[in-house]
Formats: C-alpha cells, sequence, structure tokens
C-alpha cells in the first residue's frame, strides 16, 4: 500500500525522486516500529524495509495494483495458521482478498488523498507520524 502511495506521487518523484523513496522508506520503518517484533519474526523488520528499498526504487507510476496481489497474497500466506486440508482454496481465498484489498485501497487513495501536497509534506521534513496535517489543494 505505501507502494502504491508513492507511485501516485509522479510529479514529485521527477523532482526529487530519491529523496521522496528516502522519506517514504522512513515512513514504513515507523510504522513498522509502533508494532513489538512478532515471534515469528525474530530479527526484526529488516528484512522487509530492505525489499521496501529495493520495491520503491523500482517502481515506474503508474503502477496497477493488481501487479502486486499475488507477491502480497504469498507472503500473508505463509504467516498465517491456516490448518485446512484445501490449502490450495484457502490460498485462492487471501489471494482473493488481498487483490480486492489493493485495488480498493488504490481506488479509495485515488479519491482522497491529494498527493502533491503530501509529498511536498514529505519532502519538507514535515513528521512522519498520523499528525501530520497536509491541506488538499
Amino acid at each position: 500500500m505505501v507502494v502504491l502511495t508513492y507511485a501516485r506521487m509522479p510529479d514529485a518523484q521527477r523532482h526529487d525522486r530519491e529523496a521522496l523513496g528516502t522519506r517514504v522508506q522512513a515512513l514504513l520503518a515507523a510504522v513498522l516500529g509502533e508494532y513489538p517484533v512478532p515471534e515469528h519474526r525474530p530479527d526484526g523488520w529488516s528484512d522487509l524495509e530492505a525489499g521496501f528499498a529495493a520495491r520503491i526504487a523500482a517502481v515506474q507510476p503508474p503502477v496497477d495494483p493488481t501487479d502486486f496481489a499475488e507477491a502480497t497474497a504469498k507472503a500473508v500466506f505463509k504467516t498465517l495458521p491456516v490448518f485446512s486440508e484445501n490449502r490450495s482454496g484457502d490460498y485462492q481465498v487471501v489471494y482473493n482478498a488481498v487483490h480486492f484489498g489493493l485495488v480498493a485501497f488504490a481506488d479509495r487513495l485515488r479519491r482522497r488523498v491529494a498527493t502533491e501536497p503530501a509529498a511536498r509534506a514529505l519532502l519538507a521534513g514535515d513528521p512522519l507520524d498520523r499528525d501530520l496535517q497536509v491541506p488538499v489543494s
């Protein structure tokens, strides 16, 4: 979802893509840092942060949210405690939910978030937390 958000800021990316990518990576690290490290991740979040940095560097807008569905569904399914005898059916349920969720998120993002002011705020060094007040233009 953060990659989808970043990909919706094309004007800011043209001007200072590297700085915006760095700030978005810091935002993800801040979000992950709000959660305790789960048992199945004894080494913390560093692998997710590194993978995210690679995805941010590779983003070429426009981005189709369906392009992320399979990899995201596999990652989610791998950590779910699913013990059904119908693993392929269980995976398909997770895939469909993730796919639908990403498409719905991208649609809401397009309608509700003024991405250029958000990008300007990030580039200006405004706080990377939920208290960020971004004016709608």
